[in-house]
């Protein structure tokens, strides 16, 4: 299955595209402008093979500033993309993902969600990344992929449960 999972920001969102059969990032972009991921949307399944859409829901934890309301019309165009498309979406809130990931403790969690990401690559950033010459399965993965790739795989591991309980996701 192909998962384009999308970090939603108020004027440009990270993205990725995951192949779970081969465990790999097949298409990422850090910095992608909410357009070209519409645009991205709309061809995700005949050009891409995406079989399902996952964005990451906003949250508010007191007032709301104006880039945090920008982000969530973001997040309702793609809703909107996807079901103009006809591919299944899934909305996670990023308390789920760090769930889901069992990310957990203080500190800096964009960089949990990364380290969490290279364990699961291959236990080494080296491993999971390889170099230019030898590519591992994250490379050149950067900035706001990486919490798309968490999305990601936040959602294949829901996958897997649902699938082992016989419940929906």
């Amino acid at each position: 299955m192909r998962i384009l999972a999308i970090d939603p920001g108020p004027e440009r969102c990270g993205l990725v595209i995951y192949d779970t059969e081969a465990g790999e990032v097949v298409q990422f972009d850090k910095a992608a402008t909410v357009d070209a991921v519409i645009t991205l949307i709309r061809y995700a399944q005949a050009d891409h093979g995406v079989q399902l859409i996952a964005c990451e829901r906003v949250q508010s934890y007191g007032i709301a500033g104006a880039s945090l309301l920008r982000t969530s019309e973001v997040y309702g165009r793609v809703l909107q993309a996807t079901e103009a498309a006809g591919l299944p979406f899934v909305g996670r809130y990023r308390r789920e993902v760090l769930s889901l990931l069992m990310v957990a403790g203080r500190g800096n969690r964009d960089a949990m969600v990364r380290e969490r990401m290279l364990e699961m690559h291959g236990g080494s950033r080296s491993a999971a990344c390889g170099t230019k010459r030898a590519p591992g399965p994250l490379y050149g993965v950067t900035s706001h992929a990486w919490q798309a790739l968490g999305l990601a795989m936040a959602v294949m591991i829901e996958i897997e449960r649902s699938d082992e309980q016989g419940a929906p996701v």
